[in-house]
């Protein structure tokens, strides 16, 4: 948006979470009403109801939502599901925007195409370890302790921004070297490029492992994960139902020691854009109607 030429402004609940991954925020106003008046507003959250949205589109010419469920009424201009399966999900009676959906959309970082390059045809030599932007890294770090006896590593347990890490992670970091916390926004192209093997939650890391090409374990811990999981399945990935460790980690081993071959992607990496020209037209036709 910002190369496109709008001066952004990020609302969230977390501004030092921000903070962390280098983007200035602000905390939202109290009332839909104190937002001001835009061009422009995208909304990324499961708080806002029917009542909210419809207030928020009243503060811009144009409204985009992200959705990932298909469960929910949602007054916008433009819906936007870019998960894998998002074309799958019918939103007749759910919205009258017009919808964005599936892997031509998919938000990704356009260095993972780069570093996909980059890589080439080789396989990295260790395992990122994810389970979302709330985890604390306690279900990775009983991952990396059940895989240590058949894989040496290197193990990486991403924790976000603003999270403590477990005692669980803390103390296996420091017993094994080949064990690290990751946690001031790492650099994921590079952390990623540089791995054989992602095992963690279907969500957003998934989808950048996916870019690059990577084997993957996916373990599905929360609702609005499943339709993706089931998704990289028939990319060919494993996908286990709930957090189950034991099971998990001797998948992962098998993984870890069969012949790596880069797995194809659905996602070009051109979904930002290909989303910022959608949010063109309708505000250059709302301008001009």
């Amino acid at each position: 948006m910002t190369r496109a030429g709008f001066n952004c402004r990020l609302y969230c609940e977390d501004i030092d979470a921000a903070a962390a991954i280098g983007r200035a925020a602000s905390a939202p106003p109290a009332a839909i009403g104190e937002f001001p008046p835009v061009d422009v507003v995208i909304c990324d959250s499961y708080l806002m109801d029917r009542a909210r949205l419809a207030g928020l589109r009243g503060r811009a010419s144009v409204l985009l939502v992200f959705d990932d469920m298909g469960e929910r009424h949602i007054d916008a201009d433009l819906v936007l599901n870019h998960n894998l399966y998002g074309g799958r999900i019918d939103y007749t009676g759910l919205t009258n925007a017009t919808v964005l959906t599936g892997p031509q959309c998919t938000l990704v970082d356009s260095e993972l195409l780069k570093a996909r390059v980059a890589r080439g045809e080789r396989a990295g030599s260790g395992v990122v370890l994810s389970f979302g932007g709330t985890d604390d890294g306690a279900r990775a770090a009983t991952l990396a302790r059940l895989l240590l006896s058949s894989f040496a590593g290197p193990f990486h347990i991403v924790v976000a921004p603003g999270v403590t890490p477990s005692p669980e992670a803390t103390a296996i970091a420091a017993e094994r070297p080949g064990v690290v916390i990751l946690q001031q926004s790492p650099d994921m192209p590079k952390l990623l490029a540089g791995a054989r093997l992602y095992l963690g939650g279907a969500g957003m890391t998934a989808l950048e492992a996916l870019v690059i090409g990577l084997d993957m374990v996916l373990c599905v811990i929360s609702d609005n994960q499943r339709l993706n999981a089931q998704a990289f399945g028939e990319f060919g990935h494993a996908v286990i139902e709930g957090f189950r460790p034991k099971e998990t980690a001797a998948i992962a081993a098998t993984v870890l020691h069969r012949p790596f071959a880069p797995h194809s992607s659905p996602v070009d990496g051109k979904g930002a854009p290909r989303v910022v020209s959608a949010i063109e037209r309708l505000l250059t036709s709302k301008r001009q109607a």
